[in-house]
């Protein structure tokens, strides 16, 4: 039995209500979930299934609406390896790539994980777009674009965010530069804390005195303080 509903809920509703797939006089003896499911709720639903003598394996898949329908998102598996096994030639039909990542719930980890990735990195490509145009860099000619990059910045376009996900935007507005200055230039580019190749490498301690205020310059009319005699002897 395969099954790809909302989440681990809807699983289990259609799993074990009374009336459900596994009432009385079913033949189900593997069921297979596509859904991306809560890592617990899939633990203890294995647990169940196997007290009656059914195997459960979870497979949800990574990659967009279009890559899962062209067969090229990457199926995470998580359950017995010798029930996994039996039903390679499923698994084949669904997905080219396939990943055991360990028993019932760790394959809903993984998923999580992949997820996480994903999103960070997409944060990261649109500030750095955001950056390379606010210095007059147009998008199409981004060197961060470039080979190896174009392409899977095409892809990533033309596919748009996978099912219930929502489309990343800069976080961080980047005025443009000034003409003929670089975007980190004082008076222009990016407003924010200089970064660290322009800051004073001296430490604060070698700068400031013991307090933290700065020293006083001495006056050359006059010996250094250490030099000249303490007021009261």
């Amino acid at each position: 039995m395969l099954l790809a509903v909302f989440d681990s809920d809807d699983v289990r509703f259609v799993l074990e209500q009374p009336d459900a797939l596994l009432a009385a006089g079913h033949r189900v003896r593997t069921v297979v979930d596509c859904s991306t499911g809560t890592p617990a709720t899939l633990q203890a639903l294995s647990l169940r299934l196997r007290e009656r003598g059914i195997a459960f394996i979870e497979g949800p898949l990574s990659g967009s609406s279009q890559q899962i329908a062209a067969g090229e998102a990457t199926l995470l598996l998580g359950g017995e390896a010798d029930a996994i096994a039996d039903n390679a030639a499923l698994f084949d039909a669904i997905a080219a790539q396939r990943v055991h990542v360990g028993g019932a719930g760790m394959a809903a980890k993984a998923k999580l994980a992949t997820n996480l990735v994903l999103g960070l990195n997409r944060a990261v490509l649109a500030e750095g777009m955001a950056f390379a145009e606010s210095t007059g860099i147009a998008p199409e000619t981004f060197p961060g674009a470039g080979a190896g990059h174009a392409g899977a910045l095409r892809r990533r376009r033309d596919q748009g965010p996978a099912d219930g996900e929502r489309p990343v935007r800069a976080a961080v507005a980047h005025p443009p530069a000034p003409e003929g200055r670089s975007p980190d230039a004082r008076g222009g580019g990016r407003r924010g804390p200089a970064p660290a190749s322009f800051r004073n490498p001296c430490p604060p301690d070698a700068r400031r005195g013991r307090r933290g205020r700065r020293r006083p310059r001495q006056r050359r009319d006059r010996p250094p303080v250490a030099a000249r005699p303490h007021p009261f002897p």
